[in-house]
């Protein structure tokens, strides 16, 4: 909730069209944070 409250966003994409999600989804405790952000995302 800080990051939305601060004003940034979950659904911002990088260049070549990849959100944070896309960018973290390979990493090995991706799954939680995933979670994390879906739920912030409402």
């Amino acid at each position: 909730m800080f990051f939305k409250e601060a004003g940034h966003d979950f659904d911002g994409k990088d260049e070549q069209g990849n959100d944070f999600i896309a960018l973290i989804k390979d990493q090995r405790n991706a799954d939680e944070y995933i979670e994390l952000i879906e739920k912030a995302r409402g």
